[in-house]
């Protein structure tokens, strides 16, 4: 299975090779392809299945679904209750993209964790089930913060710590530009 840096790490408890790329779907089959996998996605809910084409194809990830469904004998309700449950938080500054790589040398001086992968922006691993991900967007003048815990309240902070930061180092104002979703 194939899928990027910032998808929740409960992808991780399915049982099956968890293979993680760049944030987008030609990186996602760029590794199916390479891999030979089966199966990617996106955080956005993209499904790609190597079996039926290699590019996002919402019908198909419906039946497959609804096929799971039907195997288990189980309520899609009832099969995600089985999942542990993991808060990600989402935040985003405007910047300009000459200040990606001046962020990312800042954020690694005082960021620290037990673990860091840079796959695609920093991510750091605060503990086994915590992380923070600083990655610019590469489609926008932005910054993004991604942060993921098994407590609703540690992620949410976490990510304000994360985007407060970015936010200082670009001289924003604290109120500036900044979307989140959780």
């Amino acid at each position: 299975m194939v899928t990027p840096i910032n998808t929740s790490q409960v992808v991780n408890y399915i049982g099956k090779k968890v293979l993680r790329t760049k944030v987008g779907s030609p990186y996602v089959v760029e590794a199916m392809k390479r891999n030979n996998a089966a199966f990617g996605f996106e955080a956005n809910g993209g499904g790609i299945s190597a079996e039926i084409m290699m590019s996002r194809d919402g019908g198909s990830m419906i039946i497959k679904m609804f096929n799971l469904i039907k195997r288990n004998k189980k309520s899609l309700g009832q099969l995600v209750s089985e999942l542990p449950k993991f808060y990600i938080y989402r935040a985003k500054v405007d910047c300009p993209r000459e200040r990606n790589k001046e962020i990312l040398e800042r954020v690694k001086k005082v960021f620290q964790g037990t673990r860091t992968e840079e796959v695609d922006g920093l991510k750091i691993w605060i503990d086994q089930a915590t992380w923070i991900l600083f990655r610019p967007s590469q489609n926008a003048p932005e910054f993004r913060v991604f942060a993921e815990s098994k407590n609703e309240t540690q992620t949410r902070k976490l990510a304000e710590d994360g985007i407060k930061l970015v936010k200082e180092i670009l001289g924003t104002k604290k109120d500036d530009a900044i979307s989140a979703k959780s």
